[in-house]
């Protein structure tokens, strides 16, 4: 759901399993090395990504993981913040889907939480925060019958990022291209 689709769901699964594989293995290995704590977890969050369609609960399994990775992680800068409000909002369309709807707020909050100082610190983080969080917040209120406050957040997060930027982007780069075509569409 975050970048165009080659139609390839099954291959990425495969190749996401494995890596998940791989990295639970390592991480057994070394319990002190920090990089694969860093890497496994996108890992996981991506794999949530490509079966949340078709399998929310074990799209579920696959961010919780991830969120469990990370959330002890003392270093809180970006390359451990980013996945780790990525992964807690993008469970929630899971955790919907299952049927697990009081655990949506808590997690959008501490999601939140973890991005509203870069607000100051890091306008690039703060957005990037914020288009997860954003999606998934107006995911909360078209679910909960309230598509005027979906289109409401859908537009705070448009007004937010550089409007020039964006088109800039999405003319030099197609990921860039198809999260602002997404964001309109939605």
């Amino acid at each position: 759901p975050l970048g165009p689709s080659l139609r390839q769901t099954a291959a990425a699964v495969r190749h996401f399993e494995e890596s998940a594989r791989i990295g639970r293995r390592l991480m057994a290995l070394d319990s002190k090395e920090s990089q694969i704590r860093f890497n496994h977890p996108i890992s996981a969050w991506r794999l949530g990504d490509a079966l949340r369609g078709a399998d929310p609960l074990r799209a579920l399994a696959a961010y919780d993981e991830a969120i469990a990775i990370l959330r002890p992680l003392t270093v809180k800068r970006f390359s451990r913040d980013l996945p780790l409000v990525a992964a807690l909002a993008e469970s929630t369309f899971a955790l919907r889907a299952v049927g697990r709807t009081s655990e949506i707020a808590p997690r959008l909050r501490e999601a939140s939480e973890i991005c509203q100082p870069y607000r100051e610190r890091s306008r690039v983080v703060f957005e990037t925060c914020r288009e997860f969080l954003s999606r998934a917040e107006a995911g909360v209120a078209l679910a909960g019958g309230r598509p005027k406050e979906a289109v409401a957040v859908h537009r705070a997060w448009l007004s937010l990022v550089d409007n020039d930027t964006n088109i800039k982007e999405a003319d030099e780069d197609l990921y860039s291209a198809y999260q602002l075509t997404l964001r309109y569409h939605l």
